[in-house]
């Protein structure tokens, strides 16, 4: 899974450098409340049962990225969000390339565009004997919108990613082994980025 990593690593530095007509690089800080999707199967002994989970966590991410003209921009981003359910912990990292079409209509822009990268997730619980963790690379693809303005050499934006991946970790419970499928994530957010 490291290629993974590098081949995003390589789209966002590319997509990051791009020389184009519009010199205006950016880097901004970003906070988000997102909902994590999974589909989880406990499997004991003589039986096995399915649930569907929705689970809230805060996120923070950076991202630095360029103006290809006043209409395009393209950036990356490592964002971050950690929660916790019933005592177990949970991780999701995301590392993305993403790519916004700007509508320069006014004082507040509306923009859209997508995004492709990498999503990591570990999930550690506890059992008899301890803890036991897994963890899982796996693409990640989706698309955001939002509204954002400028002041000064500052640009502040409010949207909403959406991401869809497909994350498979089994975790021991002692008395049942747990598969976690982490689907996809839902996060409005806001972000503040310094143009240079």
């Amino acid at each position: 899974m490291n290629k993974l990593w590098v081949t995003t690593a390589l789209a966002a530095a590319l997509a990051s450098t791009s020389a184009m007509a519009k010199d205006d690089f950016f880097m901004g800080l970003e906070y988000g409340k997102a909902k994590h999707y999974s589909n989880n199967t406990v499997s004991e002994l003589l039986s096995s049962t399915e649930r569907s989970a929705k689970e809230k966590a805060n996120t923070y991410g950076i991202r630095v990225g360029k103006y290809l003209s006043d209409d395009v921009r393209v950036y990356a981003n490592l964002n971050e969000g950690r929660w916790k359910d019933n005592g177990d912990k949970h991780t999701s990292r995301q590392l993305t390339a993403s790519a916004d079409y700007i509508l320069n209509v006014g004082t507040f822009k509306p923009f859209a565009g997508v995004t492709l990268g990498t999503n990591w997730a570990k999930a550690k619980v506890n059992n008899d004997n301890g803890s036991n963790s897994d963890r899982d690379y796996a693409w990640a693809y989706g698309a955001q919108m939002g509204v954002m303005t400028q002041v000064g050499a500052v640009d502040v934006e409010a949207g909403y990613r959406y991401l869809k991946h497909k994350n498979e970790l089994i975790v021991d419970r002692g008395d049942s082994v747990e598969r976690l499928n982490y689907k996809k994530s839902k996060t409005p957010y806001i972000s503040a980025s310094y143009r240079f």
